[in-house]
C-alpha cells in the first residue's frame, strides 16, 4: 500500500478533519463493585495543530484505599480532511503488564501492537480506515456533524493487537431531562462491549458523557483550562506528550 493509495477517496469512511476542535473537560462516574463504590475521575484533553491531533485521557479510579491511575493517548495525522492515526498508549501506572503500544504504518500497511510483558509485537493489516480506542472516538466526533439520525456505519478498531468490528449508529439530537445543553449521541457496538458518547454541539462537540463498556463519566460543570497550544512544529508522541 502507498501513501497515495491511503489518501484515496474512500467516501464511507472519511473523516472531515475541520470538524474536530480542541476542547478540554474534566469527568467523573460512579460504579457499584459489590458492596463498595468505585469512584472514576477523569481529565479528557483534545489538542490539535494543522497537521496532528493528540487526544488523552487521564483517569484515577479508587475503590475504598486502592487507587489506579490510567493514561489513553493517541495521535493522528491530518491529511486534508482525512484523519490518519499514528500512535496509540495505554498506560496502567500499577500494572505494568497490561500496558499497550500500538504504531501505525500507512506506506507498509501494518500495525505494530507490543503488549507490556508479552516479547515481540502483534501485526495488524492495515486496509482502509482502521482505528484505535482513543482515535475511534475522534472519528466518530469528526462524522457527528455529517450523518442523520439513525445512520449506521461500520469500522475497524486495533484493541491490544487485535482487529474488532464495531457498528455505530448516529443516534442525533437526544432529550436532556435537565436544564443542560443539546447533546447529540452515538453508540458503538461490537461483540462484546459498548462506546457511547453524547456530545455537546454548541461547545466543539465536546464529549458531555462517555460511556466505555459498564463505566459511564459525566462533564463536571467546573471550568477547565483551555487545551493546550499544539506546536505547529515537530511531530507529536504519546511518549513525551509533546511535539519532539
Amino acid at each position: 500500500m502507498t501513501l497515495a493509495g491511503v489518501l484515496a477517496p474512500e467516501s464511507a469512511s472519511a473523516q472531515p478533519a475541520s470538524a474536530v476542535q480542541p476542547f478540554s473537560g474534566r469527568y467523573e462516574g460512579r460504579q457499584k463493585v459489590a458492596f463498595l463504590t468505585a469512584t472514576a475521575l477523569a481529565s479528557i484533553e483534545l489538542r490539535r495543530s494543522s497537521r496532528f491531533i493528540v487526544y488523552t485521557m487521564r483517569t484515577t479510579v479508587s475503590v475504598a484505599f486502592v487507587e489506579r491511575r490510567f493514561q489513553e493517548c493517541s495521535v493522528i495525522r491530518i491529511e486534508g480532511e482525512r484523519l490518519l492515526p499514528m500512535e496509540y498508549v495505554h498506560r496502567d501506572e500499577s500494572s505494568p503488564e497490561y500496558n499497550v503500544h500500538t504504531r501505525f504504518d500507512w506506506v507498509a500497511g501494518l500495525a505494530k501492537t507490543t503488549l507490556g510483558g508479552k516479547p515481540g509485537p502483534q501485526a495488524v493489516s492495515l486496509d482502509g480506515s482502521t482505528w484505535d480506542p482513543m482515535s475511534y472516538q475522534v472519528a466518530l466526533i469528526a462524522l457527528a456533524s455529517r450523518h442523520q439520525p439513525g445512520d449506521r456505519d461500520r469500522f475497524r478498531v486495533i484493541e491490544r493487537g487485535v482487529l474488532k468490528e464495531h457498528e455505530a449508529t448516529f443516534e442525533g439530537p437526544v432529550a436532556a431531562t435537565d436544564a443542560s445543553p443539546l447533546q447529540y449521541g452515538i453508540a458503538s457496538r461490537k461483540s462484546k462491549g459498548l462506546i457511547a458518547l453524547r456530545l455537546l454541539p454548541g461547545e466543539s462537540w465536546r464529549p458531555a458523557r462517555v460511556t466505555l463498556d459498564e463505566v459511564t463519566i459525566t462533564l463536571m460543570p467546573t471550568p477547565v483550562p483551555a487545551p493546550t497550544v499544539l506546536p505547529e512544529e515537530g511531530v507529536p508522541s504519546c511518549e513525551n506528550g509533546r511535539a519532539s
